[in-house]
């Protein structure tokens, strides 16, 4: 074993989350995935991300420090709740399919503590 993969499994930490070859330990992953009952609402999603951006209601994305910051998160963010309400080219949160999809992020929560043993 070379000295740098040896120091990499001899980090004296038991939460560690990677072997020496980089490989991510299942038991201390915390990533999940999980699937939407109706992927199609992300049609509906993109629609509303794109005329909000015609509109200039999108913004540059944050860090998690809440700076903008494109050599750390390059990415161009929406709050639709933030959106103007009765907006002529703005679909309600029924129509664009956001409360469809907050609702089933809302149902994988439980689902998600269980599979990672947050509970």
């Amino acid at each position: 074993m070379s000295q740098a993969a040896e120091s990499l499994t001899d980090t004296g930490r038991e939460d560690w989350p990677f072997d020496a070859w980089g490989t991510a330990r299942p038991d201390l992953n915390f990533v999940r995935e999980y699937c939407l009952a109706d992927v199609g609402v992300c049609d509906r999603l993109v629609a509303l991300f794109q005329t909000a951006r015609e509109l200039g209601l999108t913004q540059p994305g944050r860090t998690g420090r809440f700076q903008v910051n494109k050599a750390i998160k390059d990415s161009e963010d929406l709050a639709p709740e933030q959106l103007p309400q009765n907006h002529a080219r703005i679909p309600s949160p029924e129509k664009s399919g956001y409360s469809d999809v907050m609702r089933q992020f809302t149902a994988f929560i439980p689902r998600y503590y269980r599979d990672t043993g947050a509970a």
